[in-house]
C-alpha cells in the first residue's frame, strides 16, 4: 500500500504541474514414528516463521510483540521470524515447495497463499478456525476445500469500493442525493447524482468520475460492477467462462453511457488507475471509480498536506457500487492476508505448536488493533472487538464504513485460480475498445468470454 501511496504522490505531482489538478488436499499431520514421540515437555519446540511486511509500517513491530507475549507463556516453544522482501517473492515460494524448505508458519496474501490448499504441503487447520468464533464468513471461505480450511485468514484485503469528495459533493449541492447507509442506491441513483453534479461542476474543470483503463491495475473495481449486477465471470466450477450474460453487457453500456454524457474525466481510455486516483486526490473529480476505502486515502492526503501539495484536506467518503434494484449482494476482494502451516517432515510436535500459536494470534486483542493501526483499510476477519485507535474523526468514521462494506466481501468467484492474471491481461483492451468506440458493449463482452474460455482451457 504504501509503494501505491508514493506512487500516486509522483503522479499528483504531474498532475498538478500540468494544470493543478500476494485445491486438493493433505491433511497429515501424524508423526509417523517421528522425533516427535520422543520428545519432552522440556525440549524447544523452534519454529521458523515467514512473512513479508503486508502492511506500509508497524506490523512486523506487531508480530515481534505477538510472538514475544507468546513464547512468554510457552517458554518451550520458540517462533524464529524470517522477514521477506517482496523481490520475487512468488517465485522464492515456488523454490522453498520444490526443494522442501518451506517453513513451518507462512503468512501473506492470497495472490500466493491461494493455490496452496492445491500443493498438499500444508495442514488442515480446521480445528484453528472451529476453536474461534466471531468469523467474518466471507474470510473463512478463502482456502477451504471439501470442508476443510487449509488457510486462516488474518485481515480481509480492502473493500473494493467508490471514493467520493464529500467536499465538492457539498459545493455542488448534491451530497443529499448519496446514500445515508452508503450502500443502497440504483443505477438510476448513481446516474442522476453524476448528471446533477456535472451540471455544476464541469464549469470549474471538475468531472463528475473519472475512469481507467490505460493498466490492468485495479480491475477488481470493473468485476465489483458485474458480481453487483448478477453477472458471474467464470462458471461455479471455474473451468469456463460465464461472463457472456446480458447483466455483464448492461454493465459495460452503463459505463458507456456515462463516457458518452461526458461526465467521465477525459483520456480515460489511456490514463492508468494511479493517474486516476492522483485526479481525485487534487480535486479534479468528484468519484474515484476504485478506492481501497477512504482509510486509504486519507493518510495520503494527509501526507500531501504535509509536504504542502494541497492546502486543505478535503473529507472522502466511501460507498458501494450501486445496483439494479439498490441492494447490495457482492463486492470482489483480492481475498485476505493468510496463515498457513506447512507439514514438512510431518512432525506432529511442531504442527500442533504452529495451531497454538495461531490461535493466540487470533484471539490477541492488542495484536488484531495493531494490524489495523498498520493498516486501517485493510477489515478484521473476526469481530472481537477492535477499536482503530486514532484520534482523526475521518478515520473513525470511515473505519466503522469498512467494516460494514467488508461484509459484502467475496474472491470466490475466480479471481484466485492461477489464471486470473493471465485473464486480466485480456480486459482492458476490450475496455480500452468500448472507451474508443471501436467495440460495443455485446462486442466487449463476448470478446472477452472467448479470451476467458482460451485461457481457462489452456490450464
Amino acid at each position: 500500500m504504501f509503494k501505491k501511496a508514493m506512487t500516486l504522490l509522483l503522479a499528483l505531482v504531474m498532475v498538478l504541474s500540468l494544470g493543478a489538478c500476494g485445491q486438493g488436499k493433505n491433511e497429515s499431520t501424524e508423526s509417523s514414528g517421528s522425533k516427535a514421540e520422543t520428545k519432552t515437555a522440556d525440549e524447544t519446540i523452534t519454529l521458523r516463521l515467514q512473512t513479508p511486511e503486508v502492511f506500509a509500517v508497524g506490523y512486523l513491530d506487531a508480530l515481534k510483540d505477538l510472538v514475544k507475549r507468546f513464547q512468554d507463556q510457552n517458554p518451550n516453544i520458540k517462533i524464529d521470524i524470517e522477514e521477506l522482501n517482496w523481490d520475487g517473492i512468488g517465485d522464492k515460494l515456488e523454490t522453498a515447495m520444490m526443494t522442501g524448505t518451506t517453513p513451518d508458519i507462512y503468512i501473506d496474501g492470497t495472490a500466493r497463499t491461494a493455490k496452496l490448499p492445491s500443493t498438499g504441503l500444508v495442514v488442515d487447520l480446521s480445528d484453528v478456525i472451529n476453536g474461534l468464533d466471531k468469523w467474518v464468513d466471507s474470510a473463512i471461505s478463502i482456502g477451504k476445500v471439501d470442508g476443510k480450511h487449509y488457510l486462516v485468514p488474518m485481515t480481509q484485503m480492502p473493500p473494493t469500493v467508490l471514493g467520493i469528495n464529500a467536499t465538492l459533493a457539498k459545493q455542488y449541492g448534491v451530497y443529499d442525493m448519496l446514500p445515508k447507509d452508503r450502500i443502497s442506491w440504483t443505477w438510476a441513483d448513481f446516474m442522476a447524482f453524476l448528471e446533477a453534479c456535472g451540471k455544476k461542476s464541469l464549469a470549474d474543470g471538475v468531472y463528475p468520475i473519472g475512469f481507467y483503463a490505460g493498466n490492468q491495475s485495479s480491475d477488481i473495481a470493473y468485476y465489483s460492477m458485474m458480481l453487483c449486477a448478477g453477472a458471474e465471470i467464470l462458471s461455479e466450477d471455474h473451468k469456463s467462462s460465464a461472463v457472456n450474460n446480458e447483466a455483464a453487457v448492461a454493465v459495460i453500456s452503463y459505463l458507456k453511457e456515462m463516457s458518452d454524457k461526458g461526465l467521465v474525466y477525459p483520456g480515460a481510455a489511456t490514463m492508468t488507475d494511479e493517474e486516476e486516483s492522483a485526479l481525485y486526490y487534487s480535486g479534479k473529480t468528484v468519484v474515484s471509480f476504485s478506492q481501497n476505502g477512504a482509510l486509504a486515502t486519507i493518510p495520503v492526503v494527509n501526507e500531501m498536506k504535509k509536504e504542502g501539495m494541497i492546502t486543505e484536506v478535503p473529507e472522502f467518503e466511501a460507498y458501494a457500487y450501486p445496483t439494479l434494484n439498490g441492494s447490495q449482494t457482492k463486492n470482489a476482494t483480492w481475498g485476505a492476508n493468510c496463515i498457513a502451516v506447512f507439514e514438512n517432515d510431518k512432525n506432529e510436535a511442531k504442527i500442533n505448536a504452529a495451531k497454538k500459536f495461531i490461535s493466540f494470534m487470533m484471539s490477541d486483542l492488542s495484536f488484531s488493533e495493531a494490524l489495523w493501526l498498520a493498516g486501517p483499510s485493510y477489515a478484521p476477519t473476526r469481530n472481537i472487538g477492535q477499536q482503530l485507535k486514532t484520534d482523526d474523526p475521518q478515520m473513525l468514521r470511515e473505519a466503522e464504513v469498512n467494516n460494514k462494506l467488508g461484509a459484502y466481501n467475496t474472491s470466490s468467484f475466480g479471481i484466485l485460480e492461477p489464471y486470473w492474471a493471465e485473464i486480466r491481461q485480456h480486459f482492458y483492451p476490450e475496455l480500452q475498445a468500448m472507451l474508443n468506440g471501436s467495440k460495443t458493449p455485446a462486442e466487449v463482452i463476448a470478446s472477452f468470454d472467448a479470451s476467458i474460455n482460451q485461457v481457462v482451457g489452456s490450464y
